[in-house]
């Protein structure tokens, strides 16, 4: 189960943080010769970022237990994003597209050696602790030849759609609104990166 807030009327009212998001086909095509990767995904990511005493109040919403403030930020939010790739930026500057990329709170480690893959993840790791941010190890997957990662096989033959995603679409109910029409575009999206 996920907490949420209907934050509509906040995101309304709210200056949007224009921060860019990594292209996942840009960073994707920038693995070169990699032969080892890893993956890591952030616990809970947005709820590891505080909030500022100023946003506080402004994250208020009501339930049945009365008036309550969040301290953490809450998925919802529509500078959430840009403020999630931001810190993940900063936290890995000097590492992105070298060692690593960094899509939100999904993390891919590439090198071309074992020895200097043990190396380029001790950076990182340490980074994140640094940070006090904390990994899902149960989504994380370590020094492997062949991964999974934000819709496509990466392996030392290249990148390749993952058969997953192309089964999800081609099993895709056909669209009969606007918002299902727009979820099977993101969808293909995935297909049309490469």
């Amino acid at each position: 189960m996920r907490f949420c807030v209907n934050y509509t009327k906040l995101n309304a009212v709210t200056t949007k943080d224009v921060y860019p998001l990594t292209r996942v086909d840009d960073a994707l095509h920038s693995l070169g010769n990699a032969k080892f990767f890893s993956t890591m995904d952030l616990t809970s990511s947005y709820w590891q970022i505080e909030l500022d005493d100023e946003s506080k109040p402004k994250s208020a919403f009501v339930c049945r237990r009365g008036l309550f403030e969040l301290v953490r930020m809450p998925f919802g939010l529509c500078s959430a994003p840009a403020t999630m790739q931001r810190l993940m930026d900063s936290v890995l500057a000097g590492l992105k597209w070298q060692t690593c990329l960094v899509y939100l709170d999904d993390i891919i480690t590439f090198s071309a050696t074992f020895e200097q893959h043990l190396l380029d993840l001790r950076e990182i790791l340490l980074r994140l602790r640094s940070a006090s941010l904390k990994v899902k190890l149960a989504k994380c997957c370590f020094a492997s030849n062949r991964i999974s990662f934000l819709g496509y096989i990466l392996s030392p033959d290249g990148l390749h759609t993952d058969p997953e995603k192309v089964r999800a679409v081609a099993s895709f109910p056909q669209p009969s609104s606007q918002d299902s029409l727009r979820s099977f575009l993101d969808l293909c999206h995935v297909l049309t990166c490469q």
